[in-house]
């Protein structure tokens, strides 16, 4: 769900080095990942907690943050796409924070079975994790539950990031 320039700002921070061709192609891949949920026919669903940090840490510069940050909003409108704010003040829904994580759920046959087992996608500084085995993918689903259920609804979140990118927006 980022705008080119907020991805660009990102990836110079983690890649220094990388020459513009490089951080250009990187860009490029995550918009078009973008497709499988805002393509028209079949959009895939996506369910997604930001943590209010992550909306006030300026990436790039406050021009930037508040286009990334109206472009979630925008999103959020969408039928497919949810996006709910965990505010600072619901502090460590479980006993600390989390490193961001997707759960992958892939759609059914016409039998209703599961097309392809359900993956936790899982990032952090060293690199990333792929989990698979039901235990596992059940303690994500579980935490994820129970992070949701300290978050704001989606309305009063959406209300919440444009606030915040009217901020970004009014302190340059």
């Amino acid at each position: 769900m980022q705008t080119a320039d907020y991805a660009r700002a990102l990836d110079r921070t983690y890649f220094p080095a990388d020459s513009e061709s490089e951080l250009d192609r990187r860009v490029e891949l995550r918009t078009q990942r973008q497709h499988v949920i805002l393509r028209q026919r079949h959009p895939a669903d996506a369910m997604v907690v930001l943590h209010e940090s992550a909306l006030r840490t300026i990436v790039g510069d406050r021009k930037v943050m508040a286009a990334q940050l109206r472009h979630v909003a925008n999103l959020s409108t969408r039928e497919n796409i949810e996006v709910r704010v965990l505010p600072f003040r619901a502090g460590f829904p479980l006993g600390m924070p989390l490193t961001p994580f997707i759960i992958f759920q892939f759609g059914r046959d016409a039998r209703g079975k599961l097309s392809e087992p359900t993956v936790v996608f899982a990032e952090s500084f060293a690199g990333a994790m792929y989990f698979e085995r039901p235990t596992e993918v059940r303690m994500y689903r579980e935490a994820f539950g129970k992070v949701q259920l300290a978050t704001l609804d989606p309305r009063p979140s959406r209300d919440m990031i444009r606030e915040i990118a009217r901020e970004h927006d009014s302190d340059r």
